[in-house]
């Protein structure tokens, strides 16, 4: 059975919630750079932010052209933060793929550990995602995977269930 599971507004809201709460790099702190790139990182977040944002509430038509200002914005600010632009790419990346593994997660909540057909009671034996998520080292691609996402609105599973002892 293939089901499509929409992303609610409070899953949508806890994803871009746990995903700001990603924590930074170590290696940033190691650096002794944390407050120079802290800055660059906040402002190039909620770029993914607002983007994915739009996208999430006004729909495919409007993603294709929002994701590649949002990477060009998001580039500028990575240009701009100069010697800990790597890092800021670093944070970027890590809060998107937060991002996504939390929608995903979200999804696949919804799904019912069991159903009932004809008075038979069927048990969910495997699962598999359609939805492509692809997560890249490319800033680009995370962030046009994001929005993309986010502009569906939702998810497609396969969810296989068989009578217990099958």
């Amino acid at each position: 059975m293939l089901v499509t599971i929409g992303i609610g507004d409070e899953a949508f809201e806890q994803a871009l919630q746990a995903a700001s709460r990603v924590e930074d790099s170590p290696l940033l702190e190691m650096s002794g750079l944390v407050d120079a790139a802290q800055g660059f990182v906040e402002r190039a977040w909620e770029k993914v932010q607002f983007a994915v944002s739009v996208a999430f509430r006004q729909g495919p038509n409007v993603a294709l052209d929002l994701a590649a200002r949002t990477v060009a914005e998001v580039e500028a600010i990575i240009a701009e933060a100069r010697e800990v632009g790597d890092f800021v790419r670093q944070a970027v990346n890590d809060r998107i793929r937060e991002f996504l593994r939390q929608i995903v997660d979200r999804c696949l909540e919804v799904l019912r550990p069991s159903v009932d057909v004809a008075g038979v009671q069927l048990t969910l034996s495997k699962v598999s995602i359609q939805q492509t998520v692809a997560i890249s080292g490319s800033l680009g691609i995370s962030i046009t995977q994001a929005v993309s996402m986010a502009a569906s609105g939702e998810m497609s599973v396969g969810a296989e269930y068989v009578t217990p002892g099958d």
